[in-house]
């Protein structure tokens, strides 16, 4: 009898089939496996198979069109259904299909029909993004705006750009104001106090001049104004200013820019009330002989 032989350890049994599959590596995603997938697919390369047919059929279609009268009926479709879409109380052209081409005016229309909608979508979501961004400035002005409704007149002074006051009245109106400009001003504390802002020159001539002469700290200016010398030029404008005095009221005080001695200087033309100062000038001089 023959002896039974244990089989060899990982070995099938001997008679026996083994196979092994091969590890799938890169296996494709599931929406690539899906039908859905591999038409979409099929339809793209089909349509790229035929791009050069149809650039070569493009210009006898276009003149064939154009002689029919679809082109301009198609036009004429989508036009009148955009306008009518777009006008928030209807009624838009009414060109009808022109030279008889209703198909064609009924695909031109339902394509004017989707371009209206969509810029209505457009314009609206526009609109109450405006609207967010200035809902704060609103709410913040309108209620000093409604305690000071009809107590000032205001000038807008296009050489000086910015609004000031004609009459005897700083109130947060005025505040609110001012602050829209964009113009850099002090924030009036109560009705006595002088209100100072730059004018559209002493911002332009900073801006220049990148150095520090005209661009000096704008916290020395409450100090040039509490502790420096006070001079009113009588006269000094010549040219009228609509709220604004023809004098000049000169600020000066002795100090030094980056170790070189000189004199801070600040100009302003104060408004009829004497509330108001407009700053004209603003320079560090230095003594140079």
């Amino acid at each position: 009898m023959g002896r039974e032989v244990a089989p060899t350890p990982g070995r099938p049994p001997v008679g026996q089939l083994a196979y092994s599959s091969p590890q799938v590596r890169g296996t494709a995603p599931a929406y690539k496996r899906s039908p859905w997938y591999r038409r979409a697919w099929d339809g793209v390369v089909d349509e790229i198979s035929y791009l050069p047919a149809t650039i070569r059929a493009f210009p006898g279609a276009y003149w064939r069109t154009a002689r029919s009268g679809q082109q301009i009926s198609s036009l004429s479709g989508f036009t009148d259904k955009f306008t009518d879409t777009v006008n928030p109380f209807g009624g838009g052209t009414h060109y009808g299909p022109l030279m008889g081409q209703r198909d064609a005016y009924d695909v031109g229309g339902r394509v004017g029909t989707a371009t209206g909608h969509v810029e209505n979508v457009t314009m609206a979501a526009a609109g109450i993004y405006g609207l967010g961004r200035a809902a704060p400035g609103l709410v913040r002005s309108a209620p000093g705006a409604l305690r000071n409704a009809g107590s000032s007149t205001w000038n807008f002074l296009r050489n000086e750009g910015m609004i000031v006051p004609t009459a005897d009245v700083v109130g947060a109106s005025e505040s609110a104001a001012l602050a829209g400009t964009g113009i850099v001003g002090e924030t009036a504390a109560g009705i006595e106090e002088t209100r100072r802002i730059y004018s559209a020159r002493a911002l332009a001539r900073a801006a220049q001049e990148p150095g520090p002469f005209h661009n000096f700290p704008q916290s020395f200016d409450d100090v040039i104004f509490s502790q420096g010398r006070q001079t009113v030029k009588p006269g000094y404008f010549r040219q009228a200013r609509p709220g604004l005095s023809d004098d000049s009221i000169q600020y000066t005080l002795p100090g030094e820019v980056n170790g070189e001695a000189g004199i801070y200087e600040i100009f302003t033309r104060p408004s009829t009330s004497g509330r108001n100062e407009v700053i004209m000038h603003r320079f560090f001089r230095p003594n140079r002989n």
